[in-house]
């Protein structure tokens, strides 16, 4: 009779951070420097944040405090690499690498390796992963707190 052994955390735990890596590289391959028109919202937040403390898009207006935590990290990403679209999709795309790599964590310590990177893989290729991965928009991050919950 053939045993069902999990494999040991260490080894689920490397192979993620395999998993990370290789996700960010491949959906940062896919990072367009033509921006979307919805981007503008956290973009021109952040500047704003960055430059006089508070979320204001235009002039006069309301801040704009839908998903103020991703905004926030949005600023903190100008402040410490500068104002760029790449600085600013750099949340959105670390927050895909991450659910890649809880997926590939999940099916590794529940199915098999080979479903591991099959299931992650599938999942990091997926259209709007890739899309979504490269916006400045929070639904990369959405998503991984959503699948952790």
């Amino acid at each position: 009779m053939m045993e069902n052994t999990r494999p040991r955390i260490g080894v689920t735990c490397l192979q993620m951070l395999l998993a990370l890596g290789i996700t960010l590289t491949i959906l940062s391959r896919f990072l367009s420097p033509a921006p979307h028109f919805d981007e503008f919202y956290h973009v021109l937040a952040a500047q704003s944040l960055v430059e006089n403390g508070t979320l204001t898009v235009n002039e006069g207006g309301d801040g704009y405090t839908r998903a103020k935590a991703f905004t926030y990290a949005v600023a903190a990403c100008y402040r410490w690499l500068g104002e760029s679209w790449a600085s600013a999709r750099l949340p959105s795309l670390i927050a895909a690498a991450f659910l890649v790599a809880a997926i590939f964590g999940f099916l590794h310590r529940t199915v098999s390796t080979r479903a591991a990177w099959f299931g992650a893989g599938l999942f990091m290729l997926a259209p709007d992963v890739i899309t979504h991965a490269s916006m400045v928009r929070f639904y990369m991050p959405h998503s991984l707190f959503v699948w952790l919950a």
